[in-house]
């Protein structure tokens, strides 16, 4: 029986073969990497799906190419900092801080590239924590810029969201494609939270000249994901089939999205840093746009389940609208998406399997 492994010794992310195989990829993208050489880098949000990998990558950087990095890391939970860098934790170029982000900072250190993806995105956050979802990309950006702009950075990114495209007709959304957000709505505090971030940057490019650079994500997915607490239709996927069960759905499944592998999501976010304009890219794979059944269809053909549906109201409701996002600005910069969707799932089943 398949089952996921939570192993209570410290872990060696760079020992997964899948993890190490996106590390050489991501690397051998580009050729700009000694630009971050002797620079001090900070990461809120560092124990983040998508953030976690962005540090990976710096230690990877320092341990197997030999850059002379030292790492900032801005988390609150230390317990989930040291469960997620494992043996790099200690690492003295590897710094931890539990500052509240939503306060002022004081840090004594250059600092010279910034790097905010603290950030709340569980819907159920946006019901039951609104404040403590949006406080996080308002006020923390807020307190960030300042800090970027006592510091002088050289860039500072920010991970933002295509929520703040809102709805919209279009049916391939650009950066300038913005649609309808109702602000009193409970679950906008993550989309308008994020927008006001995005202002804010715009804000200290203009008055400050602080170069500022923005990436919307569609849908990242990669072996950081959290199996164990997860709580979508992605993650229950995922863990029923690594557990050796069947796959349930609970809807008709209708609902579409593209997901982008971590190591192209991860290799846009070091291209926009360094090369890309003070302006927003959407970081998506455009090629692919599966439903959900698909999805689940999907994966259950890597692991040779079977996708069961469960009983749930079938009173026609006029399918929602698709929306799929454009990335030709990312790609104008020299960016691709190279895994295909089935290929990211697979790598994310075989990361989990080889823990």
């Amino acid at each position: 029986m398949l089952g996921l492994c939570n192993k209570m010794k410290k872990s060696n992310f760079l020992s997964n073969r899948i993890i190490r195989e996106d590390m050489d990829d991501i690397y051998a993208r580009y050729n700009f990497w000694e630009r971050l050489n002797n620079k001090t880098v900070m990461v809120t949000g560092s124990y983040g799906m998508l953030a976690s990998y962005f540090v990976y990558f710096l230690i990877y950087l320092n341990e197997v190419k030999g850059l002379n990095i030292k790492i900032i890391s801005l988390s609150r939970n230390e317990d989930k900092f040291y469960k997620r860098f494992g043996v790099y934790a200690e690492r003295e170029y590897l710094t931890n801080l539990t500052d509240d982000i939503n306060k002022p900072f004081n840090i004594a250190c250059e600092i010279d590239f910034i790097i905010h993806a603290a950030s709340l995105a569980d819907l159920q956050d946006c019901s039951t924590n609104p404040i403590g979802v949006a406080l996080p990309n308002v006020l923390g950006t807020y307190n960030l810029l300042e800090l970027a702009n006592e510091k002088n950075v050289e860039s500072f990114l920010f991970f933002s969201s295509i929520a703040i495209y809102g709805e919209t007709s279009k049916n391939i959304v650009s950066e300038k494609d913005y649609g309808v957000i109702d602000p009193l709505d409970i679950f906008s505090s993550y989309s308008e939270s994020k927008k006001m971030g995005e202002t804010l940057l715009n804000c200290y490019l203009n008055q400050y000249c602080i170069p500022v650079k923005i990436v919307r994500f569609f849908c990242g997915i990669g072996p950081t994901l959290d199996l164990e607490h997860g709580n979508n239709a992605l993650c229950d996927f995922c863990r029923n089939a690594l557990n050796g069960q069947n796959i349930e759905i609970k809807s008709e499944g209708l609902a579409k999205r593209s997901y982008c592998y971590i190591a192209d999501t991860t290799a846009a976010e070091f291209k926009v840093l360094l090369d890309g304009n003070n302006e927003a890219y959407n970081v998506c794979n455009t090629d692919e746009f599966i439903s959900i059944r698909e999805l689940a269809e999907l994966i259950a053909n890597i692991v040779d389940c079977n996708v069961i549906s469960t009983h749930y109201d079938e009173k026609h409701i006029e399918p929602p609208r698709y929306s799929n996002y454009n990335n030709s600005k990312l790609r104008k910069l020299g960016w691709e998406c190279k895994y295909s969707i089935e290929n990211g799932f697979r790598r994310i089943i075989q990361s989990h399997l080889e823990k």
